[in-house]
């Protein structure tokens, strides 16, 4: 049953049956779908929708529609059967599952702007699981990385300067052939401490508690 069917009061029809060209015409669909075209008028999508048209769209059935859609105010109710129209965005917001990780979308929020109880939940929640990884030994605290990073590169550094002095010593090489190892070895000493040292300390992000003491600064603001 289209819109305008439901709108005049006309009953519904059964869906036709599906046939064995299903899977042809699904193929079909596939292809015009990549395509760029679709059988879908944009247009109708821009135009107030029914509990039908909207049941047809998700595979629901228009009662599960009509109430999902309670909190959504209606555009309006059209014809002497009072037939509710929606926004079709608006109420596909309503109607479609979000496949997301809930934790970290509101991590990723402006918590500023979330009301100061959900905040204060979520937060107090991310404590928690902290507390127990660090006590379980599964989480680290950064300053304890940072050590092993420095600790890390003073081993690797100490062993490639042994390195040079062997070479040194016993490598027999000519001035330049010795001057480019041990250019060799600065080099990659330099690079080594710019990658375990200078930049982990560099793109430390911020605690727990420092977001935390700026949502207490945000609400009193």
């Amino acid at each position: 049953m289209t819109d305008f069917d439901e709108l005049i009061g006309v009953a519904a029809q059964p869906a036709p049956p599906l046939t064995d060209s299903s899977d042809r015409q699904r193929a079909a669909a596939l292809r015009a779908a990549a395509s760029g075209a679709t059988f879908v008028q944009l247009r109708d999508l821009k135009r107030p929708v029914t509990a039908s048209f909207l049941a047809s769209v998700f595979d629901m059935d228009p009662a599960t529609i009509k109430k999902r859609l309670l909190p959504l105010e209606p555009l309006a109710q059209v014809g002497g059967r009072q037939v509710v129209v929606w926004d079709f965005k608006e109420a596909a917001a309503y109607l479609v599952e979000p496949k997301i990780d809930l934790e970290k979308y509101i991590a990723s929020l402006d918590f500023k702007k979330l009301p100061h109880h959900i905040n204060k939940v979520f937060w107090d929640a991310k404590r928690s699981k902290l507390k127990y990884l660090h006590e379980a030994g599964e989480a680290w605290m950064t300053s304890d990385v940072l050590e092993v990073f420095g600790r890390a590169f003073m081993t690797i550094k100490d062993q490639t300067q042994l390195f040079v002095e062997t070479m040194r010593e016993r490598g027999k090489l000519t001035d330049e052939q010795m001057t480019l190892f041990e250019s060799l070895v600065d080099g990659f000493q330099a690079d080594l401490h710019s990658k375990l040292v200078e930049a982990p300390r560099l793109h430390q992000t911020q605690s727990v508690a420092g977001q935390d003491r700026d949502l207490d600064e945000g609400v009193e603001g």
